[in-house]
């Protein structure tokens, strides 16, 4: 005994697999992209923890204490951010850091060549 399909249902069980399909590659995709927010947090945040090395190493501890504080303080916040698996606000902390650091890069650029490097000697009284 053969089976007889009715032309009818050959199609819809071929949009039904079709359906299927379409729904396991969206939640495949879902899963994918779900782990890009550790990677996409990390190198923003190694760039600016590379800044703010900069910026220490030129003295901006001195000559910028303002921005170089924030930039530090960002950083420090954005790796907590990232602990606590919230990547796009260590994203944004990262960036905020990375952008005191380049302005603490920029003031101390600006004002270790007015200020001098040494106090001058005063005499004893």
């Amino acid at each position: 005994m053969s089976r007889i399909i009715h032309p009818v249902q050959a199609p819809v069980r071929l949009a039904a697999t079709r359906a299927g399909l379409s729904w396991c590659s969206l939640a495949l995709l879902l899963l994918v992209l779900g782990g890009c927010g550790p990677i996409a947090s990390t190198g923003p945040m190694l760039q600016a923890r590379d800044l703010v090395d900069d910026a220490k190493a030129a003295g901006s501890e001195r000559f910028a204490m303002y921005e170089f504080t924030m930039a530090r303080e960002y950083l420090a916040k954005a790796r907590e951010e990232w602990a606590y698996s919230d990547f796009q606000k260590a994203r944004e902390y990262s960036d905020l850091a990375a952008d005191f650091a380049k302005r603490a890069m920029a003031r101390t650029k600006r004002d270790a060549v007015t200020t001098p490097t040494t106090e001058p000697v005063r005499a004893l009284p």
